[in-house]
């Protein structure tokens, strides 16, 4: 699967789909299937930053049934840029999936005592985590000490993933409200 972006929008040119379009929304997306799309969109953007270690902004990322991915906004906090989620729910409109992509530190996972950033052990990452509109996640990941071999997850682990999902309920919630409630428009407002 390679996706051929322009601008800000990405389509896949490959007859298999990484989204399985079905008339809902997931009958067929599965936790790997969302592993997958991780995957593929880590791959993908590796080559938009200079140093695809360090990334200077957070990326958004919604992804159609069609595999089209928009690019929805950045933010040097990958966490203002999940709280926005909700607030761009006319853009979003119908996609199926959101991505964020980051960077940053990772630390071994049964050492939390000291943050990432300082711990003796770090190591420089860049993560792509994805989460359906059931709050179902994936993520991929890849090391600056190993590149080229990403690792993924079935489901999002970690705080960053439990995040994504809740925003996507969020987003979820605001969309199923009937078009004239006034807290659609309150949301709205914030775009």
């Amino acid at each position: 699967m390679i996706w051929h972006r322009t601008d800000s929008v990405a389509k896949s040119q490959d007859s298999t789909n990484v989204i399985q379009p079905n008339g809902g929304h997931d009958e067929h997306m599965t936790r790997n299937h969302l592993e997958e799309v991780a995957l593929r969109l880590l791959e993908q953007t590796r080559t938009d930053h200079p140093d695809p270690y360090r990334i200077e902004n957070a990326r958004l990322f919604s992804i159609s049934a069609l595999n089209e991915v928009r690019l929805l906004g950045t933010s040097a906090d990958v966490y203002t840029a999940i709280a926005s989620i909700p607030c761009l729910h006319k853009t979003i409109g119908e996609d199926l999936i959101l991505a964020i992509e980051t960077g940053g530190f990772a630390s071994p996972v049964d050492d939390q005592d000291v943050p990432p950033s300082v711990h003796p052990k770090r190591r420089r990452v860049r993560l792509v985590v994805v989460s359906n509109r059931d709050g179902d996640s994936g993520s991929a990941l890849e090391f600056s000490d190993a590149p080229g071999e990403p690792i993924t997850t079935p489901s999002g682990q970690g705080h960053l993933a439990d995040e994504l999902s809740d925003a996507m309920r969020r987003l979820e919630l605001i969309q199923s409200l009937p078009l004239n409630d006034p807290r659609r428009d309150k949301s709205a407002d914030q775009e």
